[in-house]
């Protein structure tokens, strides 16, 4: 895309080369106002030609200045009405004949002529001997010789050349002098931040309401990925054995098959099998002693997963699935020990493993899908929080629970952003931001300027978003430039500096001329006077 660069009135040709030079594209548009200083000499623009064919740039320049355009076709620079001309302006070009053109000359019919017009042919006749000039001398006075009639043509000739030599002494101390007035100008900061709408339904930039266009775009990709599978599981022999249920209460308890029951050490077991326990017994002997024999059952239980760890002594077990106010009454006790348990793990595709392949290739795919969009639209601006996502399909190759090290997922996901052009955001925000300036101020716009962006509000399906832009530049007073050309015409340095800086909002000035060391004066016309501001 072509850079633009635009062009002060007296902005000198070593100041255009620099900004060309630092120009990133090779094909450069300057925009250039009317009267300006490299349109007024021809040798200017072909140092700027040469600068571009050495920097293997091309340009073209924009102007609406005449005399610039004439200058311009002399040396092949294409010239535009202005930046959106889709053709450059042709001038009338003188035509040339061509090299190898022939002109036949038909004598086989004589032209007629007008009447009373004679034609004399040399051949005719001779041509009658010249007369003799004779030069006539002015008489001389009484007492004086006569002047010779060469001391008298030289008399002239002096006489001449001095007039010549006055003219153009007066010529160039009218033209030959140039002056640049150097204003350095005092500024201060300024900052204001514009909340900007920037909806895909506007049809172009509102100042009055601060809305921009915006572009919503959506793109989609669909990604694959092998994830390796951390889950485990315990494939060995479950130990098991016999427990005898001991009931101490007065009612039978009855306890179905899988019912749990842990042992003392925590490990949980469970009933291979449903089984009654009877209540307990009482008995009165003969001196009146009640003795309560407990009610027995035995039962099978095995370990709730394989492993050696569930291969136990002896040892108690609480019965889970009766109330906690019975469990001191009904209990478990094994006389023997639970074996048989052995530990094998196996390496399977976990659901943590199949949500974390999920999470893993939904963030890849947006980070990808962010990427696209912004390369693709590469004079948009796109900021980081105006992206979304949606998911819409997610596959694994394998179920969870499956046995592998490893596994593949497919995820195809779309993703949206709402983007606008910097110009137009910056336009909204620079317009609104001079409503505060004062009357007698003006924005001082320099490359250190900066617009800081914080979004606000966005609803990327309905295609809006609110954001402030903070701008932050600086303000100086307003200097009438013409004013100042126009009353330093013909003045002294010494008379020109104080007035100038009686201007409010002046701090210094200082004036050059060309050729130096001239008369201290500035020239007799305005447009050899040039003012250039300095912005502290």
């Amino acid at each position: 895309m072509p850079n633009t660069i635009y062009i002060e009135p007296d902005e000198e040709i070593t100041s255009v080369i620099d900004k060309l030079t630092s120009a990133a594209s090779a094909q450069v548009i300057l925009v250039v106002p009317k009267e300006a200083t490299i349109l007024q000499g021809l040798v200017n623009l072909k140092l700027l030609k040469m600068e571009a064919k050495k920097l293997s740039k091309e340009i073209a320049i924009v102007t609406s200045d005449k005399v610039g355009r004439n200058l311009l076709t002399q040396i092949d620079i294409p010239v535009f009405d202005n930046i959106k001309s889709a053709e450059p302006v042709i001038l009338p070009q003188r035509p040339q004949p061509a090299a190898q053109e022939e002109i036949v000359i038909d004598n086989s019919k004589p032209e007629a002529l007008p009447k009373d017009v004679k034609i004399h042919h040399f051949q005719e006749r001779q041509m009658p001997e010249p007369k003799p000039v004779v030069e006539v001398m002015p008489a001389a006075k009484a007492g004086e010789k006569p002047l010779s009639k060469n001391k008298s043509k030289l008399i002239i000739e002096i006489v001449a050349t001095g007039v010549i030599l006055i003219l153009i002494a007066l010529g160039l101390f009218a033209f030959l002098p140039y002056t640049v007035l150097n204003i350095k100008v005092s500024v201060k900061p300024f900052e204001k931040e514009v909340a900007v709408t920037l909806d895909k339904n506007a049809a172009g930039v509102s100042i009055d309401s601060a809305t921009a266009p915006a572009s919503l775009i959506a793109k989609e990709l669909e990604q694959s990925k092998d994830f390796q599978a951390t889950g485990k599981k315990e494939v060995g022999q479950k130990a098991k054995g016999t427990i005898t249920i001991s009931n101490k209460t007065g009612e039978p308890v009855s306890l179905g098959s899988s019912s749990k029951v842990k042992a003392a050490s925590g490990l949980i077991f469970v009933t291979s099998s449903a089984v009654n326990v009877p209540a307990a017994t009482a008995k009165i002997d003969s001196s009146g002693n009640v003795s309560v024999t407990a009610g027995k059952a035995d039962v099978v239980v095995e370990a709730s997963e394989p492993g050696t760890k569930y291969n136990l002594g002896p040892t108690s077990f609480t019965i889970l699935d009766i109330s906690a106010a019975k469990q001191a009454n009904v209990f478990g006790q094994s006389s023997a020990s639970l074996a048989g348990g052995t530990t094998e793990q196996i390496t399977i595709v976990s659901s943590d493993d199949i949500e974390n392949a999920k999470k893993s290739l939904q963030n890849d795919i947006f980070n990808a899908l962010k990427d696209a969009i912004k390369n693709e639209n590469p004079n948009l601006q796109i900021l980081e929080d105006v992206f979304s996502q949606d998911v819409e399909s997610f596959q694994s190759s394998v179920p969870s629970g499956t046995q592998t090290d490893n596994f593949k997922a497919t995820m195809k996901s779309k993703a949206k952003a709402l983007a606008f052009e910097e110009k137009d955001f910056r336009q909204v925000v620079m317009e609104k931001a001079k409503v505060d300036i004062p009357a007698d101020s003006m924005m001082v716009v320099s490359a250190q300027d900066e617009i800081t962006t914080t979004l606000k509000s966005k609803d990327i399906e309905a295609g809006q978003m609110t954001v402030a832009g903070k701008l932050l530049s600086k303000i100086g007073p307003k200097i009438d430039t013409e004013k100042i050309r126009a009353q330093a015409v013909n003045k002294t340095f010494s008379n020109l500096a104080p007035q100038i800086k009686s201007v409010a909002g002046v701090e210094d000035v200082k004036i050059q001329t060309m050729p130096e060391n001239w008369l201290k004066r500035t020239p007799l016309l305005k447009y050899n006077i040039k003012v250039k501001l300095e912005y502290d």
